[in-house]
């Protein structure tokens, strides 16, 4: 079957994060399999990622100036996805700051959106179905946007496509939008009233890497354009959408629906859910917003919302995740129910041992301690996402110290970058 190619239209809705002031609230190295997550930024001289405004460095990120810590923060959550992706394609995600306005209550935080997408490409795991740049290069064993650079929707980045095209709210940090609230650019989550800057890249990219529906809330039908009669595929699926269910139709997946049903499902508050085998084995974390089969709600208003329906999480979940669609207080950190949400669109995950041990055995022992003091003095690699346990910003003596305590027994907090 022939390969399909489209890009993401610019007349649908990328997956955004809101604010709403009134609603919310041996030595380890990376894994060789590991995809890499590249952030590149189209930002100007002197505005986003190259402001110059002075700054201190912050809960975990050094950098002292505004552009230097909202490029830390970037680089930082592409490699919290990336250590956990297998992959051998290289991700490059076009990156930047703009003027997208809001209130002294609410505003867009941010938004993203893969660059392409393509069904029936060769090794696809599931013919018939959408996958999302980032994700189907994986299969296919290589890059396929540079395939055709001339065809790329959106500017090349050092020459080549990007996969993932997102943007931020610069205005955020200025006086008016939110008023007194900024973005925190910390990754130790300790935000207080400001908006943790890191949960909103996190939950960005993972909109880019595949949390994200093809569903036209006009018709019903599964496209990938804003224009569905461009598409002839009728009975297409998108490897998101694929693992959406409601069980007052017949057949349940919406997959499998006729449009009408999907439309009448893409508005059904409560009952519309993700019923993927990974999210359901995870979904034992939560505490509200499980069906009793595991099942979690999607987020589905009777009022469709344009870059929220559908692509999140129901903020009826709690604790709150990630992928709901709006930000919230404390920042989310655990990352399990989102990255098993991954792995049900295509993705296969490696794991991360846990903070502080460095050699990777299951625990923390003086062994773990000494890696941490090699890698303080330059003897040894040390990744700060194991042995940065005081969020310093870099392995140091404090952290092998701290290690040599837990190893004894002594009671300490430990807190790894990318825990």
């Amino acid at each position: 079957m022939k390969s399909r190619r489209k890009t993401f239209s610019p007349c649908r809705a990328a997956g955004s994060l809101f604010l709403s002031l009134v609603v919310t609230g041996a030595l380890v190295a990376t894994p060789a399999s590991a995809v890499t997550i590249t952030i590149k930024s189209n930002d100007a001289f002197q505005q986003g990622v190259n402001d110059p405004k002075p700054v201190g460095p912050v809960g975990g990120n050094p950098g002292t100036t505004l552009g230097a810590q909202r490029r830390f923060v970037f680089q930082h959550a592409a490699n919290a996805w990336g250590l956990r992706l297998a992959g051998n394609v290289p991700i490059v995600v076009s990156a930047s700051f703009q003027s997208l306005g809001g209130t002294a209550n609410s505003a867009v935080l941010g938004s993203a959106r893969p660059v392409t997408l393509e069904r029936d490409f060769p090794s696809a795991p599931k013919i018939l179905t959408w996958y999302v740049a980032g994700l189907l290069h994986q299969f296919a064993g290589k890059d396929r946007n540079d395939l055709s650079p001339g065809l790329c929707p959106d500017p090349l980045v050092e020459g080549k496509c990007p996969e993932i095209y997102t943007r931020f709210n610069g205005d955020v940090d200025g006086p008016t939008v939110l008023g007194t609230v900024d973005f925190y650019y910390g990754i130790d989550g300790n935000s207080g009233s400001d908006i943790d800057f890191l949960s909103v890249v996190l939950h960005e990219l993972a909109h880019g890497l595949g949390v994200i529906d093809l569903i036209d809330p006009a018709t019903g039908k599964i496209s990938p354009s804003g224009d569905p009669g461009s598409d002839s595929c009728q009975n297409c699926s998108d490897a998101y959408s694929y693992n959406l269910e409601n069980p007052k139709y017949t057949p349940k997946r919406l997959s499998q629906m006729t449009n009408n049903q999907r439309l009448l499902s893409i508005v059904d508050d409560g009952v519309l859910v993700w019923a993927g085998a990974s999210v359901v084995a995870a979904s034992v974390k939560l505490q509200a917003g499980v069906r009793g089969d595991g099942a979690v709600q999607i987020y589905a208003p009777k009022t469709y919302a344009p870059g929220s329906s559908i692509s999140h999480f129901d903020t009826d979940v709690a604790p709150n995740e990630l992928m709901e669609p709006f930000s919230s207080l404390p920042p989310p950190r655990d990352l399990a129910v989102s990255l098993a949400m991954l792995k049900d669109i295509g993705w296969t995950l490696i794991p991360v041992p846990r903070c502080g041990d460095a050699n990777a055995d299951a625990k923390t022992t003086t062994a773990d301690a000494l890696l941490a003091l090699r890698g303080a003095v330059g003897s040894a690699a040390c990744p700060a996402y194991l042995c940065d346990v005081n969020l310093s910003g870099g392995v140091t003596s404090a952290d092998a110290l701290l290690l040599l305590k837990r190893s004894v027994g002594q009671p300490t907090s430990l807190a790894c970058p990318l825990a």
